[in-house]
């Protein structure tokens, strides 16, 4: 949650501590890189995920953040496919795809992103939002983020997460925050 925030100094030095306490745990290798891709470092947020698929190259987690991190990165190419690495091992998981879906997005790949996004609508409305923000339908995303608000998606929570950036000056953006509880 400390990411989610923006203490992201906190953040590191916490996931610092955990991988130190589990240095073999698959899930905290791939969240310290979540840190630093929350923080807007994203240079920093892929090494960390390759070191992290060194030790385990067959952990789709890591490989979908790596795929957000490269995105946001401007590294196309490489965000698509680690994205689509990230759905061999995993495939049919609809987080994923829609992850991917907003990755072909900003790659410009917009019948891609738009076909993937069909084959998992009616999943999370946060996920489906992240597409819509990718492929710049800004009310779109507003009114996904809206449903997922009132009905509880387990992921609005992720409202911090660097994808919501070409929205999040938005006062619609700006009402939400409040209402999960990431601002006062």
């Amino acid at each position: 949650m400390l990411w989610e925030v923006g203490r992201f100094d906190e953040s590191r030095i916490e996931m610092r501590r955990a991988l130190a306490l589990d240095p073999l745990s698959r899930i905290i290798g791939a969240n310290v890189g979540l840190g630093e891709y929350f923080a807007r470092r994203y240079g920093a947020a892929i090494a960390q995920y390759r070191r992290a698929l060194d030790r385990y190259p067959d952990f789709s987690y890591t490989w979908i953040l790596l795929s957000l991190a490269y995105s946001l990165n401007g590294q196309h190419q490489e965000a698509v496919e680690a994205g689509r690495t990230a759905l061999e091992i995993s495939p049919g998981d609809a987080n994923y795809t829609q992850v991917l879906a907003s990755v072909l997005a900003r790659a410009g790949d917009e019948a891609e992103a738009r076909s993937l996004m069909a084959s998992v609508e009616g999943s999370d409305p946060t996920r489906l939002a992240l597409v819509h923000v990718a492929l710049g339908e800004a009310d779109e995303a507003l009114r996904l983020l809206e449903t997922a608000v009132d009905g509880g998606s387990p992921f609005i929570i992720e409202l911090g997460d660097p994808a919501y950036d070409p929205i999040r000056a938005d006062p619609r953006f700006q009402d939400l925050l409040p209402r999960v509880g990431l601002i006062d």
